[in-house]
């Protein structure tokens, strides 16, 4: 009788764990992409008075209102950057931490968390040398129509009625205008620290959704939806 090799046993545990990870591989699913929202509408991009955020103000084409939607793209907290003041019409493109402006004039913008992958479908349109660091991405007036003050308060703070300018200043005070330094982030009635979303609730129906090293921190008593440093 022919013996059996005593090496086909051994070469088969070795051989049988490459084999299960090559079958594993053929047949694992590919990575699903973030979705991609798109709304047309007449665009307004502007900073807020000590340049901590963003604010991108549109009016959809689709929808029979004259209040604005208002988005909060806030820079980290050691960061000061310059991105030209724009106003015309276009289209908003926002993803899971990406948010996109692109005008029909050709004008590109693009913001995104510094964890953040630009979505395949937008790759063609923008590269990561293209892309702005924000940590957070505010939405004011989604749900609720913002009044005409509001609308200003959020141009010149970054938040919906919680700073008020100095009386015949027209400006507000900058330690205060700094969503990282204001004091509703130690005062969140939803979110708080390990908390990457939340919202303010009535009346003022804003939310947020923060980066990596920032916690959301939401107010519903005087409608600041922010990111707060851990």
């Amino acid at each position: 009788m022919r013996s059996k090799s005593p090496f086909s046993k051994l070469h088969l545990v070795l051989v049988l764990p490459f084999i299960v990870a090559f079958v594993s591989a053929q047949t694992k699913e590919p990575q699903q992409q973030p979705s991609v929202t798109g709304i047309s509408g007449q665009i307004e991009i502007a900073h807020n008075l000590t340049h901590s955020a963003a604010v991108v103000a549109i009016t959809p084409q689709s929808e029979r209102k004259s209040s604005p939607i208002v988005f909060i793209l806030q820079y980290p907290a050691t960061s000061n950057p310059s991105v030209s003041e724009w106003s015309g019409t276009g289209r908003i493109l926002l993803s899971d931490g990406v948010f996109a402006v692109i005008g029909e004039d050709g004008s590109k913008r693009l913001f995104k968390f510094p964890e953040r992958q630009i979505p395949a479908s937008m790759q063609r349109m923008f590269t990561r040398d293209d892309a702005l660091e924000i940590v957070g991405i505010g939405v004011h007036g989604q749900t609720t129509p913002l009044t005409s003050e509001q609308v200003a308060m959020l141009k010149a703070t970054a938040m919906c009625s919680a700073i008020s300018p100095k009386p015949g200043s027209g400006r507000s005070n900058s330690s205060e205008a700094s969503p990282m330094n204001v004091p509703a982030c130690t005062s969140c009635s939803s979110g708080g620290e390990g908390a990457t979303q939340c919202g303010s609730g009535v009346p003022f129906n804003c939310t947020v959704t923060c980066s990596g090293k920032y916690f959301a921190c939401c107010n519903s008593a005087n409608g600041t939806c922010i990111c707060c440093l851990n």
